[in-house]
């Protein structure tokens, strides 16, 4: 494609499409404002004035043109889209829309290659954004970031991620973290994560989030035996974080996350260097998992296990999910001391609870201790057996109801 279309030097990247493997559209870079003026003012000599002088308003905008795409930042996806249709709406004015034919003149050649040019890198960039979209997916039986953290995912395993705090934020010209023009979203999901993808790149010095990849999450690792559990070859214990300053007390908090395999890690904000941050997305650098919450071990014994995650918002089957797979570890749970604290996000599954002592404000939503073995066998039915749902906040204590229209509560055997 020449000066005008500069092709990736680097090979060319493959993607699979069921058994057969299709390449992807090469990269094209565009030419310089400076060089197609180059190019230009050497053939305009020999060019008739007469047909100059009508060529040479269309080639000053196209001359403009292609300096705004240049100097637009590169995670400004839709701009920089909209100078390279421009840039092809005013080269096919110089009728530089058809294929190249000998008798064309010099000029109108040298528009058609930076027509070619523009129309392969839209190609190429609509493709990027396709199979972007296609690895954010979380497949099935798996839990994905929510939404409000989906595009960590974007961050590169292993290496320390950008939190999605520090992204930019559309609309706020005083927002500290923006470089030059405030951040465009299209409205279109995948190309605004495309459009991350490239600000996290020219963005690399604000990432302060711990992003693991296998070997740098083996010693957080938990290894269920019999009756204990291990971590890193010892037998393991979560930091006391019930007592002491607020700020010690978030630092001590014992997060966890379970991989698709059903391998648990765990870890604290205090075990991590400072400066750092820790979140439910840093085990699995921002990939699907099984469950993940918030766990309390007291010398090898299990006491507590939730499925508080704002990273993944797990919901009541995953977190009995998780509570399988530590019985399937062999692990022998001791049923009176040991609980599974209940998360219902917004109390979508238990209404009612609003001002009562299960209602946390901080969570936004009811809290449910529930025997572990009873949650991991029964699920949510252990919860309703034990909890029930209330038709509203104002209910009293005690009004429990099966349902917002006063089913009554099958209990199942042995719940209390």
């Amino acid at each position: 494609m020449g000066r005008f279309g500069k092709k990736d030097k680097g090979k060319e990247k493959v993607r699979e499409k069921g058994k057969e493997k299709v390449a992807g559209p090469k990269k094209v870079e565009i030419i310089s404002s400076k060089e197609f003026r180059e190019s230009v003012v050497k053939v305009a000599a020999k060019t008739e004035k007469e047909l100059w002088d009508q060529m040479k308003k269309h080639v000053n905008e196209i001359l403009t043109l292609i300096d705004r795409y240049h100097n637009t930042s590169r995670y400004l996806v839709k701009p920089r889209q909209e100078s390279l249709k421009n840039i092809i709406i005013k080269c096919a004015c110089l009728g530089a829309a058809d294929d190249l034919n000998k008798k064309d003149i010099k000029i109108v050649k040298i528009c058609k290659m930076l027509y070619m040019s523009c129309l392969s890198r839209l190609t190429y960039e609509n493709s990027k954004v396709h199979l972007l979209s296609g690895k954010l997916a979380t497949p099935p039986g798996q839990r994905g970031l929510s939404r409000k953290y989906r595009v960590e995912q974007l961050n590169r395993p292993g290496q320390p991620a950008i939190h999605t705090d520090n992204f930019p934020r559309p609309g706020d010209p005083s927002d500290p973290f923006s470089d030059g023009p405030e951040f465009v979203f299209t409205g279109n999901e995948e190309m605004d994560f495309y459009a991350l993808k490239k600000w996290i790149k020219l963005n690399e010095t604000k990432a302060n989030l711990v992003y693991l990849d296998e070997e740098q999450r083996k010693p957080y690792k938990l290894s269920f035996h019999e009756k204990d559990i291990y971590r890193n070859g010892g037998r393991f214990t979560t930091p006391d974080a019930s007592s002491g300053p607020e700020y010690l007390r978030q630092s001590l908090i014992a997060a966890y996350a379970v991989s698709p395999l059903g391998i648990f890690y765990c870890m604290w904000q205090a075990e991590i260097k400072k400066g750092m941050r820790l979140n439910h997305s840093s085990f699995m650098s921002g990939r699907p998992v099984m469950c993940a919450g918030v766990l309390e071990v007291r010398n090898g014994t299990l006491l507590t296990i939730s499925n508080n995650s704002g990273h993944y918002k797990p919901s009541i089957e995953d977190l009995q999910a998780a509570c399988q797979a530590i019985l399937m570890s062999g692990y022998i749970v001791d049923d009176e001391h040991c609980m599974a604290l209940v998360y219902d996000g917004k109390g979508k599954r238990f209404p009612g609870f609003e001002g009562t002592e299960f209602y946390n404000e901080i969570l936004g939503g009811p809290v449910f201790p529930v025997p572990f073995k009873k949650f991991a066998k029964h699920g949510i039915a252990a919860v309703k057996s034990r909890y029930g749902a209330r038709p509203s906040g104002r209910a009293r204590r005690g009004n429990f109801l099966g349902s917002a229209r006063g089913t009554r509560v099958h209990r199942l055997k042995g719940g209390k």
